[in-house]
């Protein structure tokens, strides 16, 4: 006769416990993500945009006019700036001329970019440096919507993105 077997009886107790565990556990560490990707994207959209903004001084012009030599940045940059639909960058380039008023020619990419706000607005509208004559400068100019993950899958569309903005003046 074989003695009975109390492993036999408490098999499958630790998968059971697992798998009612498991959505308590995805519901205390999934928001932990969306707010270290809200923490992590001005941060990032700070770091393209002074890297757009220094590619922009430091290369030569060669003849290019503003919008070419933007998008010709965005290529160089490997990624950094493109990111798709949810940022926009706005640059403004500022040549000091007679009596420190400053001409200025300004570009925008991706060139559909919808995303600034009012609260917001690019340099253009506001007041800009006084320039010496012949120097130059690039205003950079970045915005961005970082929407949350999963808050989104929670709420709907109910979910606001997190707005994010830099500058960087080069």
């Amino acid at each position: 006769m074989k003695p009975p077997r109390v492993l036999d009886q408490a098999r499958g107790g630790v998968l059971i416990e697992f798998v009612l565990l498991l959505p308590v556990l995805l519901l205390l560490a999934l928001p932990l993500v969306d707010y270290g990707r809200a923490i992590w994207a001005p941060v990032a959209l700070n770091d393209a945009t002074r890297a757009l903004a220094n590619w922009l001084s430091r290369e030569p012009a060669a003849g290019l006019p503003l919008p070419q030599r933007l998008q010709q940045a965005v290529a160089a940059m490997h990624g950094v700036a493109d990111r798709g639909d949810d940022r926009c960058f706005v640059v403004t380039w500022l040549v000091g001329g007679a009596g420190g008023a400053a001409s200025r020619a300004s570009a925008r990419w991706p060139e559909t970019c919808r995303i600034e706000t009012a609260a917001r607005a690019p340099l253009a509208q506001r007041s800009l440096p006084q320039l010496a004559p012949g120097q130059q400068a690039y205003v950079v100019e970045a915005f961005g919507n970082q929407p949350p993950i999963f808050l989104r899958g929670v709420l709907g569309a109910a979910a606001p993105p997190t707005a994010v903005y830099a500058r960087a003046v080069f």
